[in-house]
Order: C-alpha cells, then sequence, then structure tokens
C-alpha cells in the first residue's frame, strides 16, 4: 500500500525556523541547529530537515489507522464510527448514545459526549469549526508534518477507560527501536505525572521540567508489556525518532498516536546532563553502505570502527566472495553489517561493477539520507570523526544529492 506519493512537504520548512527557535526561547529551551546535541537541539533539526511525509500520515488520526494496518497487519486503534468533512455534515441521529469527536489535525481536540441527549451539540460546533479553520502546525512555534494533513473531523468510539482514570504509556523510538517509556498518569484526586521507566519496567530517574514525576506513586505495569514494545518497534521503522502512545483497555492494547515534536520541541530534563545523554541516543543521519569483500580480516577491526563512528543508525552491506579468513564471522557480531553471499571463488570487474550499479537500489525506499558505494577499503575520511559527522549533516541540510570526491 502506498500510503503517500508525496516527495516533501509543501511549504519550505526554513522559511520557519525563526519561528520555531523563538517559540522555543519562549519557553526556555535554546536551540542549537549547527552543533545539534541535545535532544531537543536534534528534534528540532530534524522538523526542519528530515522532510519525511509518513510524519503527516501518521499526524493525521485517520490516516494513522490506515499506517497501523500496513505496519502490524491490522488496525489496533480506537475504532472510528465516521469521517466528515465539516460540522454540517454530522447526523448525530446516526451516532451512539456516547462517543468523540475529534479533529484529525488537531491534538487535544476531544469533545466527549457521554450522553448525546443532554449534549451541547452547538457548542461542539463551535469549537470543531474553529479548529478546522486553524493550522496546527503553527499552533506553537512550527510543527512541519502538521501542514499537509487534509483536515477533517471524525466520531469515535467512547472508551470510558480513558477519560476516567487515564493511563498512557509512551514509548520513546530512536532510529526505529523503543528505547524507554514515559508513563502518564491522570487520574483521580487531581493526581497528574510522568515517570519514567526502561524496556523492562524499572523505574529510571528521569524529569523533565514541564511534567513532573512522582516516585511515591507505583505505576501499573501493562500486562502487554512486550506486545507493546514489539508494536512500537513495528511502528516506528520509517522514522528516526517518533513517541509512539498507546492504551490498555481491558487488557487489549489501543494505539493512541505517534508524536514527533513532543510539547512542540519546548521541553527540557532538569539534569542539563540528561539533555545531552538523551540526545546522544538519537542519530541524525541514517546511512546504507555497500561495498565487495574477499577476505579482508585485516582490513575488518579498522573498517567496523569506521562505520560506527556513524552511530547507531548505519547499516552496511558487504557482498562477500566466500571469504574463509575469518572476516564473515567479525560481521556476524554486527547485526548491523548485513551480508550478501556472491557464489564466485573471486570477483571480475565485471562482476564489481554490477554490484555498485545495483546494490544501492534497495535504499531508495528506505529514507535514507546518505548511500556509500565503494571498495572495502574506501572510506570518506576525516582525522576528526565528530567534524566529519557535522560536515555529512551540513550537506543534508543544504539540500546535498550527491558528494563528489577529489581523489
Amino acid at each position: 500500500m502506498n500510503l503517500t506519493d508525496k516527495k516533501g512537504y509543501s511549504i519550505k520548512t526554513t522559511d520557519y525556523i525563526e519561528k520555531m527557535l523563538s517559540f522555543c526561547e519562549t519557553q526556555g529551551v535554546s536551540i542549537n541547529l549547527d552543533n545539534p546535541v541535545t535532544i531537543q537541539d536534534k528534534l528540532a533539526w530534524l522538523n526542519i530537515y528530515d522532510i519525511n511525509p509518513l510524519k503527516t500520515v501518521c499526524a493525521d488520526k485517520v490516516k494513522l489507522h490506515e499506517y497501523c494496518k500496513e505496519k502490524l497487519g491490522k488496525d489496533i486503534c480506537i475504532p472510528i464510527i465516521k469521517v466528515y468533512d465539516s460540522v454540517d455534515d454530522i447526523n448525530l441521529d446516526e451516532l451512539p448514545k456516547s462517543f468523540v469527536l475529534k479533529c484529525n489535525h488537531y491534538p487535544g481536540s476531544d469533545i466527549v459526549a457521554k450522553d448525546k441527549n443532554k449534549f451541547d451539540f452547538e457548542e461542539a460546533k463551535k469549537s470543531l469549526t474553529g479548529w478546522l479553520n486553524d493550522d496546527f502546525a503553527f499552533k506553537n512555534g512550527f510543527e512541519a508534518h502538521y501542514h499537509d494533513v487534509d483536515r477533517k473531523i471524525f466520531a469515535e468510539r467512547y472508551k470510558k477507560e480513558l477519560y476516567n482514570e487515564s493511563i498512557k504509556y509512551n514509548f520513546v523510538c530512536f532510529n526505529g527501536k523503543p528505547c524507554f517509556i514515559q508513563v502518564v498518569y491522570d487520574g483521580f484526586n487531581g493526581e497528574k505525572h510522568m515517570n519514567y521507566y526502561d524496556m523492562s519496567f524499572n523505574y529510571v530517574n528521569l524529569v523533565r521540567q514541564d511534567f513532573k514525576n512522582n516516585t511515591s506513586f507505583a505505576d501499573k505495569e501493562p500486562e502487554n508489556l512486550s506486545l507493546m514494545a514489539s508494536y512500537a518497534e513495528k511502528l516506528s521503522t520509517d522514522f528516526k525518532f517518533v513517541v509512539v502512545s498507546f492504551y490498555e483497555v481491558k487488557d487489549k492494547v489501543l494505539l493512541g498516536e505517534m508524536s514527533f515534536t513532543p510539547m512542540s520541541i519546548a521541553f527540557k530534563y532538569e539534569n542539563d546532563e540528561d539533555n545531552l545523554k538523551i540526545g546522544d541516543m538519537l542519530n541524525l543521519l541514517k546511512i546504507d553502505v555497500y561495498c565487495p569483500c574477499k577476505d579482508e580480516i585485516k582490513l575488518t577491526p579498522f573498517m567496523i570502527d569506521y562505520w560506527k563512528a556513524f552511530g547507531n543508525n548505519v547499516n552496511v552491506y558487504i557482498y562477500d566472495s566466500l571469504s574463509t579468513d575469518g572476516c564473515r564471522e567479525a560481521f556476524a557480531k554486527h547485526d548491523w553489517i548485513k551480508v550478501i553471499d556472491v557464489n564466485a571463488d573471486s570477483l571480475d570487474d565485471r562482476d564489481l561493477l554490477n554490484i555498485k550499479n545495483e546494490s544501492w537500489k534497495q535504499s531508495r525506499n528506505r529514507n535514507v539520507d546518505f548511500v556509500m558505494v565503494c571498495d572495502f577499503d574506501e572510506t570518506i575520511f576525516s582525522y576528526n570523526k565528530d567534524i566529519l559527522y557535522r560536515e555529512l549533516l551540513r550537506m543534508k541540510r543544504d539540500g546535498y544529492t550527491i558528494i563528489a570526491p577529489l581523489s
């Protein structure tokens, strides 16, 4: 299924850098796009320079159902009753006694009708019309992926468990892997908190300035923790960063939303070091490397260390010609190195040319920033790996499509 035929966004994101930066500044968050190191820097960088139309698909609460079906083989979102183009299309007689009205492009636009016979429909129509006419991309600074959502109203099944004592499990995913969990509790007696847990549901001491934790509150571990983690990994594969939110209702997992710019990026952890440590978990560049190999054990340790310098979002594809010197065993220790067997004792010039001309094509639909096709002993060299990484970020930012080698 092709969920989007778009190659980019309909607006030039760089025109709105100042709007994003100034909003964050008003919330006490300073952003450095030239040398992004904190989690806030990196989310802001992705917001402007990581143009991925699938973010718009997933920001759309209606199309999210299609994306969920494609990735999981089934729709685990809260069931939709009907979708409308405007408030004039809503017929209350067609709706059950209890329901929720929302706008698909506008987070937080929930209007709950517990009993439609007591529902103030006229007031609801005013709110819905206002949201339909409001571009959420510019609501809090600038969040690019919301702009192209085809705005709709939809009626959703009312789940009382989500509106009484609400427990939301946010799986924070970096480069396609869920790394930790935020438990957002909004319950009785005014208790609200966000506690952090690792993937085994052990408490992690992370505290955000905008949303306090509560160490004395025993958050409920979800019955379906491993299932949620599996879903989160599958749903996050197309993105460098995403927060995948689930609810657990009567032992059933429901997908709530997928967020790419949490709190419009205007959040901070109380410990400044945590902003850096979490930033280190996110790699801004996705790089694929393709190269042929035949008995290269002497070079293998150096090349593995070199590729590691690009972070945790590099995939290396080795076209190996029946090596027997131990390099295949060295590659097998790293799950980001894939060995493709070439059944020949040696590779002639025609084989090498074919590998270099054809191998890279599998990266076309993988949202990759850079593809390197080279001999095993070839690299983009720099004495300082940090400078090399920043230079690649600059090239991505400035729209480079090919790097011409000088030698």
